[in-house]
């Protein structure tokens, strides 16, 4: 959590960020692979990784992973992770 300000009282108010990261993230995995006109089996048969499962938040992945992802979809981790803060 992020404190993005503080209320009347003076209490902190905070906000999740790596729930809003992270749904951006599968967002964006989606965007990529139907970009290129694949579905998740094709997917899965070519990387060996559930994207169904990855892409609505049911298994957490490793920046290993990404990459590798990033690399089928033919983009780098630092187009990705740009692309976000659009």
């Amino acid at each position: 959590r992020v404190v993005i300000g503080y209320d009347e009282k003076g209490l902190p108010r905070t906000k999740n960020v790596l729930a809003k990261t992270k749904r951006e993230c599968q967002e964006k995995l989606k965007q990529l692979r139907e970009a290129k006109g694949l579905s998740q089996r094709i997917v899965y048969i070519d990387t060996d990784f559930n994207i169904g499962k990855i892409e609505v938040g049911k298994t957490n992945i490793t920046i290993s992973t990404l990459s590798r992802l990033c690399n089928y979809y033919g983009t780098s981790l630092k187009e990705f992770f740009n692309e976000l803060d659009r």
